[in-house]
C-alpha cells in the first residue's frame, strides 16, 4: 500500500534570512525546523537523526498561521535532491538557411508554386494535455528571399486572424540570411515601429534600396526606399515591438545570398492555471516543395523552478489535503505562497512514514516534503539548509 503525500514549503518571497523563532510567532515567509515530538524549533547545525528522529517543516500562510508538512522520519529516509533555478530555453525551428544549417537555402523556381506550412503547438503541464492548437500558411512565391518573407509575414497574419490564437502569440516567424553583418553607418539608435515600414537612424546611415538588414531577434527585411540620409522603408511591416535600438545591433547584412525561415516559441505570461501554456513546445511541418526537413535551431528545455512550475506543485499538494480542487479554487484561508514572477531553488526529502488513516501504523509508504526558496533570497535558503543538511547527512541524504 503506497502513500505518496507531499508535503509544500516556502521561504520567503524575495526575503532575507529570516527563519523564525518558534510556531506561535512565525511570519509570512519564515520556514522552521520543527522537532515532531516535542514541538522545539531547531535553530543549530548540529542537529542528526539521533538527537531529533521525527522533524517536521513549518512556513507561514499569514503572520501567526502555521502550515506545518507531514512528518520526515530521519531514520527512514530514502530520497533528496537539491535543484538550482535553470532559464527555460524558447525553442527554434526552421528551414533553408539558420544557424544550424550554414549551408541550408530556401528553394527557388522558374515559376511561381505554392509553399504551405503546419506548426502545431504541442502540450506541456496543462490540465488537458490532449488539446493541441495547430497554426497552417500557404503563399504562393518564386523561392529564395521572397519565399522566407511571405512565410514569415504569413505566419503573423494567420494568428491574427485564429480566433483560438487570436492576442496570444506563442510563436513568431523571421527571416534569416547568410550576409556578413557590418555596422551601418554612424548612427547611435535606429526606432522602429510595430507594424510600420519606417526605420528612423539617429545619424546618417549609408544604406541603400535592396540591402538586407537583420534586426535582433527579429529577423531580415530588405531595405525598398530610401527616404532620407536617416529614414528608411522596409519591404514589410515591422513585427517586433516598437523600440528604440543600439544602431550597432542592428547589421547590414552583406553579399546576402542564402535565406532561411525560422519559427522561434515566444515567452509565455500565463494567467489560466488549467488550459494555458506556461511554456510553448512546437513541430514545424513543411509540405514536399521545400525539398528538405525542418531542422532544429535551439532544442526546447521547459527549465526548473520556474514560477508556475512551482505553483503548480503548490496546488498539487495543497489539493492532496483538500485545501483545493486542483483546479485554482483555494479556500479563502489557505492563500497561495508561491509567486508566480519568481524563480525558485527547490529542494525535495523524502521518508518512509506510516500510511494515514492506518491506526496500527502496520503499513508504510514513501511521504515527501518539497521546499522552494526564492531564487533572490539565497541568505534565507542558506539558512535554512544550514540547520536541515547535516541532519539529513546524518540519514545518509545529501541536499548539498
Amino acid at each position: 500500500m503506497r502513500n505518496f503525500v507531499t508535503s509544500f514549503v516556502a521561504g520567503k518571497a524575495g526575503g532575507g534570512a529570516n527563519v523564525g523563532t518558534s510556531l506561535e510567532t512565525i511570519k509570512k515567509g519564515d520556514v522552521l525546523i520543527v522537532d515532531y515530538n516535542s514541538g522545539a524549533v531547531l535553530t543549530g547545525a548540529n542537529n542528526t537523526v539521533d538527537t531529533n528522529p521525527v522533524i517536521v517543516i513549518a512556513h507561514a500562510i499569514e503572520d501567526g498561521k502555521p502550515l506545518v508538512s507531514g512528518p520526515i522520519y530521519g531514520k527512514k529516509l530514502v530520497a533528496g535532491s537539491k535543484n538550482a533555478y535553470v532559464a527555460p530555453v524558447q525553442p527554434v525551428k526552421g528551414v533553408g538557411y539558420t544557424s544550424a544549417s550554414t549551408g541550408g537555402d530556401l528553394p527557388t523556381l522558374a515559376e511561381e508554386a505554392t509553399f504551405s506550412a503546419g506548426i502545431v503547438l504541442k502540450t506541456d503541464l496543462r490540465l488537458h494535455p490532449n488539446r493541441q492548437d495547430r497554426i497552417d500558411i500557404s503563399v504562393r512565391s518564386l523561392g529564395g528571399y521572397d519565399l522566407a518573407r511571405k512565410l514569415a509575414d504569413s505566419l503573423s497574419g494567420a494568428i491574427d486572424r485564429n480566433p483560438v490564437l487570436y492576442d496570444k502569440k506563442y510563436v513568431f516567424g523571421r527571416v534569416t540570411s547568410d550576409g556578413t553583418p557590418t555596422n551601418i553607418g554612424t548612427s547611435a539608435t535606429a526606432t522602429v515601429t510595430k507594424g510600420s515600414k519606417e526605420v528612423t537612424f539617429g545619424a546618417v546611415h549609408g544604406l541603400s534600396a535592396g540591402a538586407f538588414l537583420d534586426f535582433p531577434n527579429v529577423g531580415v527585411y530588405e531595405v525598398a526606399n530610401i527616404d532620407s540620409t536617416t529614414v528608411v522603408t522596409l519591404d514589410a511591416p515591422y513585427a517586433g515591438e516598437s523600440e528604440v535600438i543600439a544602431a550597432d545591433t542592428v547589421k547590414e547584412q552583406d553579399g546576402a545570398a542564402a535565406f532561411g525561415f525560422e519559427v522561434v516559441g515566444v515567452k509565455q505570461e500565463r494567467t489560466n492555471p488549467v488550459d494555458s501554456y506556461s511554456q510553448v513546445d512546437f513541430e514545424l511541418g513543411l509540405s514536399e516543395n521545400f525539398g528538405m526537413e525542418a531542422v532544429t535551431v535551439t532544442e526546447y528545455k521547459p527549465g526548473v523552478g520556474t514560477g508556475w512550475q512551482v505553483r503548480d506543485m503548490e496546488v498539487s499538494c495543497l489539493g492532496f489535503n483538500g485545501y483545493t480542487d486542483r483546479l485554482d479554487t483555494m479556500r479563502a484561508e489557505y492563500p497561495f505562497q508561491s509567486v508566480i514572477t519568481s524563480n525558485y531553488l527547490t529542494y525535495s526529502i523524502s521518508s518512509m512514514a506510516p500510511v494515514r488513516g492506518d491506526l496500527q501504523q502496520s503499513f508504510e509508504g514513501p511521504q515527501s516534503v518539497f521546499i522552494a526558496f526564492d531564487n533572490a533570497a539565497s541568505t534565507q535558503s542558506t539558512a535554512v539548509m544550514a540547520i536541515l543538511a547535516p541532519w539529513a547527512a546524518s540519514g545518509g541524504i545529501d541536499l548539498s
